[in-house]
């Protein structure tokens, strides 16, 4: 039962420093800040390579040091809108995109155990967040069609 978990944790701490790897450059953070907000354990992304990536000048060398992961055609993409206005929305909208897929990949893989428990899970926690998303874009008077670009939906809804 814990295969399905320790992959979707493993992925989820990934995208996780990768946010936060993201923002700081962004930011421009001190990378000796950073270090304290990284967390071991990731799937593709062990603790030497998030060291080499926190040592990048800038948000497009940290993105291209992803090459060769699942996350460089999630990101890569993103990097010629950057640094507009919209370019960090997308890249988060990208990144929990690419968790709720994965989430309904390893559904499918571990289907006879743990996997479908945990993309309801996952599932849940992405329609409330939408739901949370649709009420603020209605009460700060946001377009059906704004509105609709900040919502996560899997890849069978877009």
């Amino acid at each position: 039962l814990a295969s399905p978990y320790r992959d979707y944790i493993s992925i989820l701490i990934d995208i996780q420093n990768i946010r936060t790897l993201i923002r700081a450059k962004h930011g421009g953070w001190n990378p000796q800040q950073v270090m304290p907000c990284l967390i071991d354990g990731g799937l593709d992304l062990p603790s030497w390579r998030l060291i080499q990536m926190n040592e990048m000048m800038s948000l497009p060398d940290l993105v291209r040091q992803l090459s060769g992961t699942r996350y460089d055609s999630v990101l890569s993409p993103l990097l010629r809108s950057y640094p507009s206005t919209e370019s960090m929305l997308s890249i988060d909208l990208a990144l929990d995109r690419y968790l709720l897929e994965t989430i309904s990949r390893l559904s499918m893989e571990y289907y006879h155990t743990g996997g479908p428990l945990l993309w309801y899970l996952v599932a849940k926690e992405f329609e409330l967040r939408n739901i949370r998303i649709i009420l603020t874009g209605l009460s700060e008077g946001l377009s059906s069609d704004q509105i609709g670009k900040m919502l996560i939906t899997g890849p069978e809804e877009t």
